[in-house]
């Protein structure tokens, strides 16, 4: 019994070493970023920017659909795909009839419903 425990403990610690050599590499590692710079950064940035000197890279986000032909597309119902949305079905509802338009994070959530329904299908 002491073998097996002794190997489950040097499993962990390797599994512990490679989380922890992965975060390091993270740009997520907050320990090893000098924030300071980075923000300096970002403002010479925006001042070259604002003087012409460079070109920032914008994304223009198309809008989704209208909320029933995305649901009516994966083929849900009302029910199904408000939960799936975490909006209510009289909001949904509504959103159908034109009597509200989405907002902030709902318009997100509709536009990636309707570019990638896999991951809405796939979602348990």
């Amino acid at each position: 019994m002491q073998h097996r425990q002794s190997d489950y403990i040097k499993a962990m610690d390797k599994t512990q070493d490679q989380e922890a050599a992965y975060y390091s590499r993270s740009p997520l590692n907050m320990t090893n970023r000098d924030i300071g710079a980075e923000i300096l950064e970002g403002l010479k940035e925006i001042q070259e920017y604002k003087k012409g000197k460079i070109k920032l890279k914008t994304v223009r986000l198309s809008a989704p659909s209208e909320p029933k032909a995305i649901r009516s597309k994966l083929e849900l119902s009302q029910s199904a795909f408000a939960g799936m949305l975490g909006v209510s079905l009289r909001i949904l509802q509504d959103w159908e009839k034109g009597r509200r338009q989405p907002q902030g994070l709902a318009i997100a959530l509709l536009r990636t419903a309707e570019q990638h329904p896999k991951v809405f299908v796939d979602l348990k």
